[in-house]
Formats: C-alpha cells, structure tokens, sequence
C-alpha cells in the first residue's frame, strides 16, 4: 500500500471491504441463521458469527490483512482508523445493505468515528 494511500484511509477513517470472499461471508451468516461480525484485532475482517467446523472465512478489509502484508504495519493501520481496542460489531445478516451488496456485486464501506460506525454499501 502506497503510503498516499493510507494517509487518504486514515484521514477518512474508511475502511472497504471487496471481492467474493466478503460476499461468502454474508452468505455463509445467511446459510447458518447467524449475524456477520465486524472485528478488530490484528486486522480488520468480517466473519460469520457461527461456529464452523474447520477454519473460518475470514474477509479482510483492503490493506488491513496481516496475511498480504507486514502485520506490524497492518496493526499500526488499523488503530489510527478503528482505534487502539480490539473491538466486535454484530451486523444482522438480514440488513438491507447486505442486500444491495448481493444484488449490486458491489463493495462495503464502513465509516468509524469514536462513538459509532455507519456501514454502506456502494455499487
């Protein structure tokens, strides 16, 4: 990540969450009857809420994967954007942005301020 980029991230305090694993996810909380967790910790992801047998599916918000780059750098990134707590937000699997993601094949967008999020979803 170029670091013009994770000033324009930081300075919004945005995170975007893209692509077919993000996708799995909400459809996987669907399949199970559970909720999509947003958590913070050594990265930022999504998941569902239900215990699964084998490894759970994680989809990471871009640029803050500890697997795709330095998790020193990573962890750093997403404390100035989300805060320095670990955190985990439940997200009805059945909210109408999940829908309009589905449909639109679009993108997640979560804007973080200190006392609240609002998730969109654009596309």
């Amino acid at each position: 990540m170029s670091p013009i980029k994770k000033l324009d991230i930081a300075m919004n305090n945005k995170i975007c969450f893209k692509g077919k694993k993000t996708f799995e996810v909400i459809m996987q909380a669907r399949q199970q009857g559970c909720d999509v967790l947003l958590v913070k910790d050594e990265g930022v992801y999504l998941m569902a809420a239900a215990r699964t047998k084998g490894k759970r599916l994680l989809a990471y918000a871009e640029g803050l994967d500890p697997t795709t780059r330095d998790s020193g750098d990573v962890f750093d990134d997403a404390c100035r954007i989300c805060g320095g707590d670990d955190f985990m937000e439940r997200l009805p699997s059945d909210d109408p942005a999940f829908d309009h993601l589905l449909e639109k094949q679009g993108h997640l967008e979560f804007l973080i301020t200190q006392t609240e999020f609002c998730m969109t979803s654009v596309g």
